[in-house]
This record gives structure tokens, sequence and C-alpha cells, in this order.
């Protein structure tokens, strides 16, 4: 579950929070609680077991309408990874690639039968459901976490003490979340991305010669959702360089 909440000026979430601004804009005021002898709103965080993912702090500046100070968000930022669930959950049946259930159930079960990983602890999982778009993404959100912070053995260890089968569990638990990444940017693209919609793409479409032609012939708005099922697929073809 998500918490909404204010926080005074001291709180240390605010550390956190500014570092993500800082690393988005160059321009972000310092966090104040007066500006011009009014005072600012208390920033809102968002927290999701205890871990910041999201927050907003305010300022004022003089309305050119009203020629008064005024409340203005300052800064919002919310945590790229959670940004990516959200608007996945916010997609339709049609939006999904073909197989993608049946490859997501390959990742989770595949992760249940790694003994290695599949008593450790999930981060940030409270209230989301298996029937959920985006269960897959947290869950490969928590195999890259065991990754960075040494959980998962990615190279030959002997202090692993792995069997055969063990190792081999662990490498497709790594293969699978690699797919399902891959699918879920799928989804992503042709969700949201609007490089159909551009300019340069009418163009390319009036084009003519065999370049064009394949251009136009593949080069469409579901290409996305079919990515997985052409392995052999270059926009190099016809024209191989």
């Amino acid at each position: 579950m998500v918490l909404i909440q204010t926080v005074e000026s001291n709180s240390t979430y605010l550390d956190e929070l500014y570092q993500w601004f800082e690393s988005e804009w160059d321009d972000v005021e310092p966090l104040a609680t007066t500006k011009d002898g009014k005072v600012i709103p208390n920033p809102i965080i968002a927290l999701e077991n205890g871990e910041l993912i999201g927050g907003l702090v305010f300022t004022r500046f003089l309305s050119p309408i009203t020629q008064e100070q005024a409340v203005w968000i300052n800064a919002v930022f919310i945590k790229p990874s959670m940004q990516a669930t959200a608007l996945i959950d916010l997609c339709n049946e049609s939006d999904l690639p073909l197989y993608f259930h049946h490859k997501v159930e390959s990742l989770v079960n595949v992760f249940q039968r790694c003994n290695h990983i599949n008593t450790k602890s999930l981060s940030g999982m409270k209230g989301v459901k298996k029937t959920d778009y985006s269960y897959g993404l947290h869950l490969i959100r928590n195999i890259r976490n065991y990754v960075a912070h040494g959980v998962f053995p990615i190279s030959e260890n002997p202090e692993w003490n792995l069997d055969f089968e063990g190792h081999q569990l662990l490498c497709e638990v790594l293969l699978s979340s690699s797919r399902i990444a891959c699918l879920y940017i799928q989804i992503l693209l042709n969700k949201y991305n609007t490089g159909m919609q551009s300019d340069d793409y009418r163009l390319n479409m009036r084009g003519e010669g065999p370049e064009f032609d394949y251009f136009c012939d593949n080069c469409t708005p579901d290409l996305a959702l079919k990515l997985h099922m052409i392995e052999s697929f270059s926009f190099l073809e016809p024209l191989e360089c």
C-alpha cells in the first residue's frame, strides 16, 4: 500500500528526494519554509513499505494575474521503477504482446523452483496481485536488486556451493527475467510512444524505393507487440550493411 503524507522540512526523506530532483533539473529551488514573508506548504511524499517512491515540494511566485504571492509546485518526481509499473497497469489486454501471460507465468514458476532465491524477501510487493499486469515487472525489479546486492550469483563462485541443477535454475531465472523485461519495454513503446505520429515517420511512409517499401511493410504501430516473435527481424534488410 502506498502512503501519501506531508512531512516537515527536516525529514530525512527529503535528502533522497532532493537528490532525485537535482539529477533531473539544475534549477530546483532549495527547500524553504517561507518566501518573501509567506509560508510555503510542507512537502508531500509517497512511501511504500517505508521506502520513498516519490514526492513534491512547493514554492511561491508572484502571480502575473493577481500580482499576489501564489503557491506553486517547485518540483515533483516519481521513482522511475514505480512510473513504469503504474503505466503498465493502465494498459488494456489488447496492449499486451502475444503469450505475455504465459511468459510471466514461466518466470514466476522458475523463480519459485529456485531454492537459492525463492526464500528471499520481496520489496515493494505489498498490495501487488499476481493478476496485475505489472506483477512480473515487480518481480524483475527484485531480481535486479538481488544482482546489485550480491544475492544473485551471476558468475561462478565456489562459495555459493551450487549443484548443477541449482546453477541451471539461476541461469533460467536470469534469462527469463531478461526476456520479460523486453516484453515490458515492448508494451511501453507500443502504448505510449508517439513516434508513429511524427513528421519523420509520415515522410518515410511516402518515400519510394525498396528500402521505403520494406519500412512501410514492417515499421507499423503494432510492431512492438511482435518483435519477440520475429527473431531474424532487422531494419537493415533488404539493404544489409
